[in-house]
């Protein structure tokens, strides 16, 4: 088993069990492959990231929007890269997003479809971003409670979602990190204080039940 998997795995698991769902919505700024990889090797779970299939890896809004028709039996993680991937390329001239698996990325006549770590404002209005971002802000407006793992929540189109929904009914923040501080973070997102938590631990194999845990008592709390 792969380091992805022994982290993914039984965190995927966990939530699958509290949830009671089929369907795990994952937002995520990392530009690595780890919960692709995981979920590769979960023989219950599949993944739906925009791409039709692995072996027609062409990224498309639809594979989003017409999920919800086949979303019953099965295990679904529904993967939203807000700012890329290190296997996303299109041709020069093109807006075809496509996930190069076996060919060398770095080749002439291809860039790559990242978000670049920066203050300056990103490209969040073109695609892929844009639809990430779109159904970012769908789900935290319906959710009851939203984790945070391992971001300080500085980035701007971050922030500008959350601070956006805070008029509306804001879910449960948690942010989750071995030094994450409840002050800071509702300073910092705008959210009323009494609905943000710190839970103070890092993201690994041995901590994961604890997240878990920590998880399943705020969307208790809020039922």
């Amino acid at each position: 088993m792969s380091k992805a998997a022994a982290l993914y795995g039984p965190f995927l698991q966990g939530l699958q069990g509290i949830l009671g769902s089929f369907v795990i919505p994952l937002f995520t700024l990392n530009y690595d492959e780890a919960v692709e990889s995981a979920v590769d090797e979960l023989a219950d779970h599949s993944l739906v990231d925009g791409f039709a299939t692995r072996y027609r890896p062409v990224w498309s809004r639809d594979v989003f929007d017409k999920f919800g028709e086949a979303a019953y039996g099965g295990k679904w993680v529904v993967l939203f890269k807000l700012h890329g991937s290190v296997s996303w390329t299109r041709p020069e001239g093109s807006d075809r997003i496509e996930r190069t698996v076996s060919a060398a990325r770095r080749r002439a006549g291809r860039t790559h479809v990242i978000l670049y770590p920066t203050r300056l404002q990103k490209a969040i209005d073109q695609e892929p971003f844009a639809t990430a971002y779109a159904y970012l802000e769908a789900a935290l407006g319906k959710a009851r409670v939203a984790v945070f793992i391992g971001t300080s929540l500085r980035d701007a189109e971050l922030l500008a979602v959350l601070r956006g929904i805070t008029g509306l009914a804001p879910p449960t923040l948690i942010a989750v990190g071995p030094k994450v501080d409840k002050e800071e973070i509702a300073s910092r997102t705008g959210f009323p204080r009494d609905r943000v938590r710190a839970a103070r631990l890092s993201f690994q194999p041995d901590q994961v039940p604890e997240l878990v845990r920590h998880i399943n008592a705020e969307l208790t709390s809020r039922t």
